[in-house]
């Protein structure tokens, strides 16, 4: 019986070898490839490296410093003299004398005399080549009412005579608005008139001398008269040192 079954199993090995036959054996469970996912670099991106713009100093503006006027052509001095007649002081705070067409060119240097285009165009300026401006400050010192006739101011130039009265009357024609002619000036009161006037047949360069006249205040009476009360106003002036000074500011800011 052993025997049989050794032959029975020689037999099955020789059927297993030679007819091709394999005994079947599980399958390996196949593990799946994983393919990798290929790793991205990335790739830096370069800051861009800004350049500061330079700084740009401004251009200075050049400063325009015009050329001076000549004193051929123009004068003016400030505070010139004090006079007391009757307790009423009068002082001659500027006297300004020019060539007309220099000072119509509207120069830095006379800014402040307020020389407006229309300043010299009546008919009494026409023929007068020179013009002037002279500012006066009154003060009563007393203790009555006194009126002062400024109207017949007279200006000594070179033998000639120059009475403000035309030119006052000029101004208030065509201006609608003068200074007073002879103004009342109280007790403790500050008053400041300035006037322009003209020159004619002369050369700024051949005035050497000059002198301002006024007659004294008048004192006014309870009737409304006037007394005449004594000593007139008188100056005279060299003019052959003079330059030109600007207008003070106080006398600017209590004139305009």
């Amino acid at each position: 019986m052993k025997g049989n079954r050794s032959k029975l199993t020689v037999l099955i090995l020789y059927l297993l070898i030679f007819s091709g036959c394999s005994v079947l054996q599980p399958k390996p469970t196949a593990t799946p490839t994983q393919t990798p996912i290929p790793t991205s670099t990335l790739t830096p991106t370069s800051t861009p490296t800004i350049t500061p713009s330079p700084t740009l100093s401004p251009t200075p503006t050049p400063t325009f410093t015009p050329t001076p006027i000549s004193p051929e052509d123009l004068i003016a001095k400030n505070y010139l003299g004090n006079q007391t007649r009757v307790n009423v002081e009068l002082e001659i705070l500027r006297l300004l004398l020019a060539d007309k067409e220099i000072l119509l060119l509207g120069h830095p240097q006379v800014q402040s005399d307020k020389i407006i285009p229309n300043r010299f165009g009546y008919p009494i300026f026409d023929d007068k080549p020179l013009v002037g401006e002279i500012v006066l400050r009154f003060t009563n010192l007393g203790e009555d009412v006194n009126t002062l006739f400024v109207s017949d101011l007279i200006i000594q130039v070179m033998g000639g005579q120059i009475v403000l009265d035309d030119y006052i009357m000029a101004e208030a024609y065509y201006t609608k608005g003068a200074n007073p002619f002879n103004p009342d000036i109280l007790p403790g009161s500050t008053i400041y008139l300035t006037y322009w006037f003209g020159i004619e047949d002369v050369d700024l360069s051949e005035i050497k001398e000059l002198a301002v006249y006024l007659e004294a205040p008048y004192e006014v009476m309870l009737d409304g008269s006037w007394l005449f009360t004594g000593q007139n106003y008188y100056f005279t002036f060299d003019l052959t040192e003079w330059g030109f000074e600007p207008m003070p500011e106080e006398v600017f800011e209590a004139i305009y």
